[in-house]
């Protein structure tokens, strides 16, 4: 694929995600994806299941790229995700809180599809955006 159409493919998951459409996800990804994150790698489903998790726990949610890059088979978007905490999330109850985390994704594609994948979110401003984790130092 082209630069281009790499860049076009992150543009459509990102729209697939704003729309809650796992279907077309399932569409974008290929079926033996890898997902890379901090201390554990995901299948397709278990990614699938994260965004149904997103979906419940920020029902507004919305990502925006702020950035995409893309050369020979990957591209890599700087994109932020904003929402209001309205469901459980990692077993931190409903806030009524404003997220608004900032993440790198970088995704190899084969075929027109995503087939492996590196994810790193700033956790911890988002755990302290909720009030699970304290901000700031110590007093």
């Amino acid at each position: 694929m082209s630069i281009e159409q790499n860049k076009a493919l992150a543009r459509r998951i990102v729209e697939a995600f704003n729309k809650k459409d796992a279907s077309t996800l399932a569409d974008l990804f290929g079926p033996d994806f890898v997902g890379h994150t901090v201390g554990k790698d995901l299948t397709f489903e278990e990614f699938q299941k994260n965004m149904i998790a997103l979906v419940h726990a920020f029902p507004d949610y919305a990502m925006t790229i702020e950035d995409l890059i893309a050369e020979d088979d990957k591209f890599v978007a700087r994109w932020t995700l904003t929402g209001t905490h309205k469901g459980e999330f990692m077993g931190i109850p409903a806030s009524g809180k404003r997220i608004d985390v900032s993440a790198i994704t970088i995704r190899r594609v084969a075929g027109g599809k995503c087939v492996e994948g590196w994810d790193i979110r700033d956790n911890l401003k988002m755990m302290q955006q909720l009030g699970a984790v304290p901000s700031g130092p110590p007093k």
